[in-house]
């Protein structure tokens, strides 16, 4: 318990510490002016860590937020689908091209597109496990 109380009394002022060097080394490369800090401090208590990040990302790494592509890729959750995309294809049980239907939260069914039949349905889980989901 003492070590617990002890952590979580350290790690506030390691924060400050990192912070602290992060933003004097930017000042001594030339990266951020003490303005700059001042400013992104203000923009922290005024809007919150997400807008510092931004202002950081475009400013000073040069990324433009317009070009960066959406994560979700348009993805949309449905109320009562389980998943979104609710349809993908896949390698199922040794067999390719499989398309895989979530028709519910926790209920899948499989098609199998090279015999052109209705390959499975099971209530439960999908491992996304693979090349293509984890390498």
């Amino acid at each position: 318990m003492k070590k617990l109380i002890i952590f979580l009394v350290t790690l506030p002022i390691i924060l400050v510490l990192v912070l602290a060097l992060a933003a004097g080394v930017a000042i001594q490369r030339g990266l951020a002016t003490k303005s700059d800090i001042a400013f992104l401090i203000d923009m922290a208590q005024r809007d919150g860590i997400a807008a510092v990040v931004s202002v950081i990302k475009t400013e000073l790494y040069g990324v433009d937020l317009a070009t960066v592509s959406d994560p979700s890729y348009g993805r949309e959750l449905i109320a009562g689908r389980g998943h979104a995309p609710w349809v993908l294809r896949c390698n199922l049980d040794g067999h390719p091209r499989m398309l895989q239907f979530a028709l519910a939260p926790e209920l899948w069914a499989a098609y199998d597109t090279q015999q052109m039949s209705l390959y499975q349905a099971w209530q439960g889980e999908v491992l996304f496990e693979g090349s293509a989901y984890d390498y």
